[in-house]
């Protein structure tokens, strides 16, 4: 009943720090690997809780976006350069290290494939928040990982990193965009959704999501009209040239 009770009720950041450190405390004894990824998400969780810029509300349930939280604590994880990331990374290297992996293997690579397949953070998260083993995974799961990783990494470093939530928040026009390398964005802010397009002529990959939700946590692919490869290719290309000047508002950009 008490599991039951707490799945009704929205999770905080610190009810899930609370829960992983929970978790940690009864499993010291396991592969020095858990404790090791387990420290790295219960840190991961302490910076967002105390992330100024990305505070939410009292009602906000923090439990209902795991899937993503988790997607981007596993891309920090690999690609991140900050010390405290790459504190504990070395810790998971080190474990590896000299230990016979399949036939002779040694030294085993730690990249987004690697890490995400062997669900090593997903296996964590649902045996310290057991009430919440109904939250969707899925998104580590398919195809749709490749897009959902590149756009993600997007969100991180472009959206939020460099202020475009912002600055469509205080826009005049529900239109903006620029073209950034060889891809344009553009995105449409309507009736509380934000519609953020990718496109090279006639191919395009569109994005939607809550106008408010600056985390972008709960977006997702809106519409999709060419290939898997161009579609990464695009959202990367924005990701690396993106410059917040040449992001401007545009009469021309409506849903027609």
């Amino acid at each position: 009943m008490d599991n039951l009770k707490k799945a009704n009720h929205a999770r905080r950041t610190k009810d899930i720090i609370e829960a992983l450190q929970g978790y940690k405390n009864h499993n010291g004894n396991t592969s020095q690997l858990v404790p090791c990824l387990t420290e790295y998400l219960i840190e991961f969780f302490q910076r967002l809780d105390n992330d100024r810029e990305r505070k939410w509300g009292d009602d906000y349930d923090a439990g209902a976006y795991l899937s993503t939280f988790l997607l981007r604590a596993a891309m920090l994880f690999e690609e991140s350069d900050a010390e405290w990331v790459k504190k504990h990374r070395k810790i998971c290297e080190d474990f590896w290290k000299g230990k016979t992996i399949g036939a002779g293997i040694f030294a085993r690579k730690f990249d987004m494939e690697s890490i995400l397949l062997k669900e090593d953070l997903k296996t964590i998260m649902e045996e310290a928040l057991p009430e919440q083993r109904y939250a969707n995974y899925a998104i580590l799961d398919g195809v749709g990982l490749a897009i959902m990783v590149y756009f993600n990494r997007f969100i991180e470093q472009i959206y939020i990193g460099k202020g475009m939530h912002d600055a469509i928040m205080h826009m005049k026009m529900k239109g903006a965009g620029g073209t950034f390398g060889s891809t344009k964005l553009l995105t449409f802010d309507c009736a509380g959704r934000i519609m953020l397009t990718f496109s090279r002529d006639t191919q395009q990959i569109s994005f939607i999501k809550a106008s408010e939700d600056k985390l972008a946590l709960g977006a997702g692919v809106q519409s999709c009209n060419t290939d898997l490869i161009t579609a990464l290719t695009m959202i990367e290309d924005v990701t690396n040239n993106y410059a917040p000047e040449d992001f401007k508002e545009d009469p021309d950009v409506n849903l027609a």
